[in-house]
């Protein structure tokens, strides 16, 4: 079913990515769900609203499931955003207990980067982890502060 829904809601255009489903059942066809969807951060609202609208109604009536969608903008066609996230991809390659990166984000006029990190359940000091890489990050980029979010994948 996790997958399924994954699936279903990536086939919509202008979805980039889904993270951070959490489903949480209550008996026989009754559940809620949440989830966060990476898209264009060009998207206008408009855009947004009816996306979402459209992918809450096609998982309720594949899955029975009400939705609740969050949103990661995605700019990787600013070059410095990209610059950034290459260099923290480059710097991940090294954590083997990091299973993914995601929801990255560079608000250039408060010089702020914000992502989150999902590490395995093996690492017991995931924080601290969060931490050295934040610190890492600010070293290669003194101009920017990093805001770095522990995430726990519960469905992979």
């Amino acid at each position: 079913m996790i997958k399924g829904i994954k699936a279903t809601i990536r086939e919509f255009p202008g979805v980039l990515g889904v993270y951070d489903l959490i489903v949480n059942e209550y008996g026989k066809n009754e559940a809620n769900a949440s989830v966060h969807i990476q898209v264009p951060d060009d998207m206008d609202a408009k855009t947004l609203h009816s996306l979402s609208k459209k992918i809450s109604a096609a998982i309720y009536l594949k899955y029975h499931i009400a939705l609740t969608i969050g949103v990661y903008a995605n700019n990787d066609s600013d070059p410095k955003a990209m610059e950034i996230k290459n260099a923290l991809m480059n710097l991940l390659k090294e954590e083997k207990e990091i299973l993914q990166m995601h929801g990255f984000y560079l608000e250039e006029e408060q010089k702020l980067v914000t992502f989150d990190l999902i590490f395995t359940y093996e690492e017991k000091n995931a924080q601290a982890r969060c931490d050295e890489i934040q610190k890492k990050m600010e070293a290669l980029f003194p101009d920017y502060q990093f805001y770095v979010v522990l995430d726990r994948d519960y469905t992979d």
